[in-house]
């Protein structure tokens, strides 16, 4: 009998998770019978890393991240060669404004075996969450591992962008030049720096921004009306458009 019924939970813990996570209504009822059911499991069997690997998730999932935390490294003590945990309490490291730690665990789970994809999944769940700044530290470690920079960028160009739509250019900042950075000749990162200077008052380095742009890129459609805007006559990134 108590087979079975472990059976049952262990199959059902994951799926009710990932359900949850697709109706937000539901999200709060369906985390506490996961926990409920959890707690029948520690009830039925001895100890084990799945087991509270699972309930971390659901944890996290309420925003319980003290006991999320402490179901994680209660994980790792019992199975201290599973990457996911590590690369799990990274990010719940990162949730909670721990980055030095976070990059940490992200190095180990690296060493056991995590994968680029792993890691940049992980950096999308915390665009998602609003948690930039984890989410480009998350990226760097992808991108110091030699993930391909194009897609890297397109992502903290897209995440960066959407903070400057909503009138957040000092939070989009970052991600923009990063992924100038990453991807030299992604125009529109480009042309998204210069904009987020501009909408933080710092117009002299827009204006060195939109220089290096054109230098880069050469003249684009995309730069003509930052030109109007920022240079005066006279300008080297005028004269570079003409």
């Amino acid at each position: 009998m108590h087979i079975a019924t472990i059976g049952i939970i262990v199959a059902f813990a994951p799926l009710a998770v990932e359900w949850a996570g697709k109706h937000p209504r539901w999200r709060k009822p369906a985390m506490w019978v996961v926990c409920a059911l959890l707690a029948v499991l520690a009830g039925l069997v001895e100890d084990s890393d799945y087991m509270r690997g699972n309930l971390a998730k659901v944890l996290v999932e309420k925003g319980d991240y003290d006991r999320a935390e402490s179901q994680l490294r209660a994980a790792i003590h019992l199975a201290s060669g599973n990457h996911e945990y590590r690369n799990n309490l990274a990010s719940l490291l990162l949730r909670t404004g721990r980055p030095e730690q976070a990059a940490t665990e992200t190095a180990i789970a690296i060493r056991l075996g995590s994968n680029n994809t792993e890691i940049a999944d992980t950096a999308l769940t915390l665009i998602r969450e609003e948690n930039h700044a984890g989410a480009l530290a998350q990226f760097n470690h992808v991108a110091q591992r030699g993930g391909e920079p194009q897609p890297i960028a397109a992502k903290l160009n897209d995440a960066g962008a959407s903070l400057a739509s909503r009138g957040r250019p000092r939070e989009a900042e970052p991600l923009i030049r990063r992924a100038a950075e990453l991807n030299p000749t992604l125009v529109q990162a480009r042309r998204n720096l210069v904009l987020v200077l501009e909408d933080q008052g710092r117009l002299d380095e827009a204006r060195g921004a939109l220089q290096q742009a054109i230098e880069i890129t050469g003249p684009r459609r995309e730069h003509s009306d930052l030109i109007r805007e920022l240079t005066v006559p006279g300008t080297p990134a005028v004269e570079k458009s003409r």
